[in-house]
């Protein structure tokens, strides 16, 4: 019985740690987040740069005629450079939009700050962070703008994660495109020289 009060203490200690410093802990979660998204985007941007040192490596130059192997590897070689380059413009808007998160949680750690503090004697509130001395007029015109500046952000972070996952699509739909026509410039070169079509 006593290990289950022992238990009991402990969670509600947790909970109250969680509950004081939860938009920090959902900060360092989101920053953890968006660093392996980042990571495992440069690593996509990657492979799509090593296929194109591949194809531009065993590329020979030929005439460009319609269906040949030549024109279907070398239309390939451009979908995958495209297809790098976008990923380097998603890359962008993720670090984008880990930037706006940051300026969001700033911003509702403060109003929280200035919320959760009580006027002193003469009036005045203290804010410890970020280190600011306010009258409670001033404070409550600070929480308005921080409010603003939260609707604003939500709306920014919004959009930019909807712009991220459309570029996302985009870049896949590419990469895709170009890997498959690149096998099949590969696998087709036995076939189109065997009937003539190529060679």
């Amino acid at each position: 019985m006593n290990e289950t009060h022992e238990h009991a203490c402990d969670l509600t200690e947790l909970q109250r740690i969680v509950a004081e410093n939860g938009w920090r802990y959902r900060s360092l979660i989101e920053s953890g987040y968006y660093q392996g998204l980042q990571r495992f985007e440069y690593f996509i941007v990657g492979v799509s740069l090593a296929l194109c040192a591949y194809v531009g490596y065993t590329l020979h130059p030929e005439k460009l005629r319609f269906l040949s192997a030549y024109t279907i590897e070398v239309v390939s070689l451009a979908l995958l450079i495209l297809s790098a380059g976008v990923g380097l413009k998603r890359i962008e808007s993720l670090v984008h939009i880990s930037r706006l998160n940051g300026q969001l949680f700033d911003a509702i750690e403060k109003r929280g700050a200035v919320m959760a503090t009580k006027p002193d004697a003469e009036g005045l509130i203290v804010v410890k962070y970020p280190g600011r001395l306010l009258t409670s007029e001033a404070a409550a015109n600070w929480v308005r703008e921080l409010n603003e500046k939260i609707r604003v952000l939500h709306h920014m972070i919004e959009a930019e994660t909807t712009n991220a996952e459309r570029i996302y699509k985009f870049r896949n739909g590419v990469l895709l495109i170009g890997f498959c026509g690149l096998v099949l410039s590969k696998i087709l070169t036995p076939y189109l020289t065997a009937l003539g079509v190529d060679g």
